[in-house]
C-alpha cells in the first residue's frame, strides 16, 4: 500500500475509489504485461521530427542539450511484473494522483513541483512480490522524455541513465518499520532504478557513484519523496502489526472513559473518534467537537486542559504564549486532534498519549518520536514534519501529555 502524508487519512471528497485518493493499494492485476522494462537497443535521433518519426512504441528518450539531438532507449513489456504509476497528472496510465501537501493555513503554491510522471513502481507478479521503484513514468504513448535540464549519463558503452529534474528520493528505516527502528540516510533514485547520494540540491547537474550496497526495492515503512508530495510504503505484513481504524477508535474510547478533566473549569474534555470511522460524519463535515469539551495542551509542560480563559494575574504574556495554571510554564495552547491515519503508527498497541507540536495531532510515543526524528525536504532543507498533516516541527517536536489522571 502506498499512503499519501499530509492527509491524515482523507482527501476532501475522497470517496476512495477513484485515483486522486489518499492510498493506493498495490493489488495483483487480472492480467500481467502493462510493466516496461529497458531493451539492449539504443539509437541516437539529431531532431524531434527523427524522434518522433522513427521512436518504437515504449521507449526513454533523453536530451542530449540544445541542438545536439537525442539518445532514445527501446523497452519492452515485462510480463512478470506489475506496474503502477504516480503522478500530477490525470492520465488513466496515472493510478495514484497527487497533489501539492500544503500544511494547515498556507495556501497552495501556483505552480506545482511534482511531475506529472513521477514515478514508477514495479511489483514481481509471484512471491515475495518485491515492490521496485524508479524515477519518471511512461506517459499514455509508453514514453517518458527527458529534457535537455534533466542528469544524464552513459553508465556503460550501450546502457544510459539519468536523473529526473526535479528528483525521486527514498529513506528506508534502519531495522524495518517496527518498535526500535530508525529512520535511514536519504537516496536518489534513478530512471534505471539505481539508487545516488542525495544531492545538496535538486538543481545541482551532477551525481555521485552508484550505491551498490542498496537497491531499489521497497521494504516496509520506505518514505518516497516526490518533490512537493511524500508517499509512504506499507508492505501487507506491516500492516498487520500497526492499527486498524477500529482498533485507534478503541484506543480513543478507552482515553475517554477515563473522564479526562480540565483542572481549571472541571468540564470532561471528549478526544474526537476518527471521521473515517463515521463516514456520515465525516461527508456531512460532522464530528466537530464544542470548545467547552475540545482538549487542549501546553506545548512546554503537557499538561492537558479545557479550553479557559485563566492566565497568571499581572503577567506580562505574549501574544502566542500562555501559563499552565498548574505547573506556571509559559508556552503555546493548542489545541488536540488525533492522528487518523493507522497505516502511520509504527505499533499496534500503543495509546494515544504523545503529541506533535505545533499541530497537536495525537499517536503513539513510538510512533511520534519516530517521525519527529525524520528529516523530509521542504523548500530545498531537510526538517521533521507531522505525517498527519505535513505541518513542520517546531522545538520540541513532540509533546508527552499529561492528562488530570496522571498528575
Amino acid at each position: 500500500m502506498l499512503v499519501v502524508l499530509g492527509c491524515n487519512g482523507h482527501l476532501p471528497g475522497d470517496s476512495g475509489a477513484g485515483r486522486r485518493t489518499s492510498r493506493l493499494l498495490l493489488r495483483r492485476r487480472p492480467n500481467g504485461g502493462n510493466a516496461l522494462r529497458p531493451t539492449k537497443k539504443q539509437w541516437r535521433a539529431t531532431s524531434i521530427k527523427e524522434l518522433e518519426g522513427c521512436r518504437p512504441q515504449a521507449s526513454v528518450s533523453y536530451t542530449l542539450g540544445r541542438n545536439q539531438g537525442f539518445v532514445v532507449v527501446e523497452y519492452e513489456p515485462d510480463a512478470q511484473c506489475d506496474m503502477f504509476q504516480v503522478g500530477r497528472s490525470t492520465e488513466s496510465v496515472i493510478d495514484l494522483v497527487v497533489s501539492d501537501s500544503t500544511p494547515p493555513g498556507e495556501s497552495a503554491a501556483s505552480d506545482s513541483t511534482i511531475s506529472r510522471y513521477a514515478c514508477r513502481i514495479l511489483v514481481n507478479r509471484t512471491p515475495p512480490y518485491t515492490p521496485r521503484i524508479f524515477a519518471a513514468g511512461f506517459d499514455s504513448n509508453k514514453r517518458i522524455m527527458l529534457g535537455e535540464h534533466a542528469i544524464r549519463w552513459n553508465v556503460t558503452t550501450d546502457e544510459v541513465d539519468g536523473l529526473t529534474t526535479n528528483g525521486v528520493l527514498i529513506n528506508k528505516p534502519v531495522g524495518g518499520y517496527c518498535p526500535g527502528s530508525q529512520p535511514g540516510p536519504w537516496f536518489e533514485v534513478s530512471i534505471e532504478g539505481r539508487l545516488y547520494p542525495m544531492r545538496e540540491h535538486r538543481a545541482t547537474p551532477s551525481h555521485s557513484d552508484v550505491l551498490h550496497a542498496v537497491d531499489n526495492s521497497l521494504i516496509d515503512g520506505t518514505v518516497i519523496d516526490l518533490c512537493g508530495v511524500c508517499l509512504v510504503y506499507r508492505s501487507a505484513e506491516g500492516l498487520r502489526r500497526s492499527p486498524t481504524l477500529l482498533e485507534l477508535c478503541s484506543r480513543v474510547e478507552s482515553l475517554n472513559q477515563t473522564h479526562i478533566l480540565c483542572p481549571v473549569r472541571y468540564q470532561t474534555l471528549v478526544i474526537r473518534k476518527p471521521l473515517q470511522a463515521n463516514p456520515a460524519s465525516a461527508a456531512g463535515g460532522g464530528g466537530s467537537m464544542p470548545d467547552d469539551r475540545q482538549p487542549y495542551v501546553y506545548t512546554g509542560c503537557g499538561h492537558v486542559h479545557g479550553l479557559h480563559s485563566w492566565d497568571r494575574p499581572g503577567g506580562q504574556q505574549q501574544p502566542d504564549r500562555r501559563t499552565c495554571p498548574l505547573c506556571l510554564q509559559q508556552s503555546a495552547f493548542i489545541a488536540l486532534r488525533l492522528g487518523e491515519e493507522a497505516a502511520l503508527y509504527l505499533d499496534r498497541d500503543g495509546m494515544p498519549n504523545y503529541a506533535f507540536n505545533p499541530c497537536g495531532h495525537m499517536a503513539s510515543e513510538l510512533t511520534v518520536k519516530y517521525w519527529s526524528a525524520l528529516p523530509l525536504l521542504t523548500a530545498s532543507q531537510l526538517r521533521p514534519l507531522c505525517p498527519f498533516c505535513s505541518t513542520p516541527l517546531a522545538t520540541p517536536a513532540t509533546i508527552r501529555l499529561l492528562f488530570q489522571s496522571d498528575i
